[in-house]
């Protein structure tokens, strides 16, 4: 069979490709068969770019996200989607094709091929290299072209983190694609969990500008704007078998008697006369005010001598009032709200490795998840910097009415973006050491307890879809 058939989501979208491995062609096909793009080098056509357009929209309407334009659009294939059609390619061509076929592929300059006579790989750019391909190499594209251009010097999908000196790949996402089991779950129609991992924006601009920050944080989806670029990975793990959620907010009970209720009613009076008349006068008029109080609580027989006792007892720190008469000050007791709670979501998940190349994703898996939730130092280590922050999504993979997969699950809570607080690896879960023959651990067992950066406000809740935060 000369023609291979993989699929790929492309932010939301799954497109279905048809690797030939005669001709070294590719070509990205809907779900329902519409041709939309082809490639047979390093250069992708648009076979029918309108029809593209609508259908990834469409997926960006679902998850939420801004709609492209035609420009946009063609910034987007280039910088991200191109690379991962092309390592899609090359994983088919580099396992199915002959020698021959192969090293006509590299004289095409058709990106990632593997020259089987010497040992090079073409790059992202079908120029052949002596280094091996491992997906840190990123392609530079004009945004306003349909085609590659020849990157510079200094790639612009490179970006320095002037936290802590580290070259950040803001195209990451085509080179930490991470998913266990190592099929792709979509072809199969299963659901999954899908988790990216962003640097952390901190809210600078917005304090420098004066901004009100509480009203920021009450604005409801402002909080998407602590993700910083683009993803620097994506996790795509199985469904777990209990999976819930917790909402909580904070109400205590909150007690006053009626002395402090007449106290704090004299001491709102004078301090809203301070700011009205000044302290002088304020002060005068309050005098009258307390006199008043007491005569009131005095001149009633019942209470005269409970009154008497209750601030002895303040006086000597005892409970005379209950001691002498038996009784206590009627505390009004009453549930107050606090303010909110923040969430806390845990997950359990088993890897066993199948294979060396499973094995070696659960082994990239961990080391995200470690070295994600691990403050950055400054150059100088006098400062340590907030870790990075994870989007979690539940995926939902049916097809809707416009053909569309893997989308956010209509039936299942949604998680604001969440810092990764404790992270657990058992590596001998049977408690038992074994061993592949590569050194692999047998099975491994993960815990992880992501929290939210931000409460969840009624209108997350109203501006939401499915059953919400």
């Amino acid at each position: 069979m000369s023609e291979i058939k993989t699929t790929r989501l492309f932010n939301g979208l799954r497109v279905e490709e048809f690797t030939n491995t005669v001709t070294g062609e590719i070509q990205l096909k809907s779900v329902n068969g519409d041709l939309l793009a082809t490639s047979s080098d390093k250069n992708y056509s648009f076979e029918n770019k309108s029809k593209f357009i609508q259908l990834y929209n469409n997926a960006q309407r679902n998850q939420n996200k801004p709609v492209l334009s035609d420009k946009e659009f063609t910034k987007e294939f280039n910088n991200n989607g191109r690379a991962l059609f092309d390592n899609d390619r090359a994983a088919v061509l580099n396992n199915n094709s002959n020698e021959d076929n192969r090293i006509a592929f590299v004289a095409k300059g058709i990106p990632r091929i593997k020259d089987p006579t010497d040992g090079t790989e073409t790059n992202s750019q079908g120029n052949k290299t002596t280094s091996e391909i491992d997906g840190e190499e990123e392609q530079s594209q004009d945004p306003d072209s349909s085609t590659p251009t020849t990157p510079p010097e200094t790639s612009p999908n490179t970006t320095i983190d002037n936290r802590n000196n580290v070259a950040v790949r803001a195209g990451a996402i085509s080179g930490e694609t991470l998913r266990y089991p190592q099929y792709d779950l979509s072809i199969f129609g299963y659901d999954y969990i899908k988790i990216e991992r962003f640097k952390y924006s901190p809210r600078t601009a917005a304090i420098l500008a004066g901004t009100n920050l509480n009203e920021l944080s009450l604005t409801g989806g402002d909080v998407n704007q602590r993700l910083s670029g683009s993803a620097l990975d994506q996790i795509f793990l199985p469904m777990q078998p209990s999976l819930s959620e917790s909402n909580s907010v904070d109400w205590g009970g909150d007690r006053l008697n009626e002395i402090q209720s007449v106290a704090a009613g004299l001491a709102l009076k004078g301090i809203g006369d301070i700011a009205d008349k000044g302290f002088v006068e304020a002060f005068k008029n309050l005098l009258p005010g307390i006199g008043s109080a007491a005569e009131n609580f005095l001149t009633d027989p019942n209470t005269k001598y409970a009154i008497a006792a209750y601030f002895a007892g303040q006086a000597v720190g005892a409970n005379i009032l209950s001691r002498a008469t038996g009784s206590v000050l009627n505390p009004n007791l009453e549930l107050l709200f606090n303010g909110p709670r923040l969430r806390t979501f845990s997950f359990n998940f088993t890897f066993t490795p199948r294979n060396e190349k499973e094995a070696e994703t659960i082994k990239q898996i961990i080391r995200v998840f470690k070295t994600g939730m691990a403050p950055a130092t400054s150059t100088s280590n006098l400062f340590l910097y907030t870790p990075d922050i994870f989007k979690l999504e539940y995926i939902y993979n049916a097809e809707d009415i416009n053909g569309n997969t893997g989308q956010p699950h209509p039936y299942m809570n949604k998680i604001k973006p969440c810092a990764l607080t404790q992270f657990n690896v058992n590596y001998t879960p049977s408690s038992v050491y074994m061993t592949y023959k590569n050194g692999s651990m047998t099975q491994y067992t993960v815990q992880m307890q992501f929290a939210e950066l931000e409460p969840i406000y009624q209108k997350d809740q109203i501006d939401s879809t499915g059953t919400g935060f």
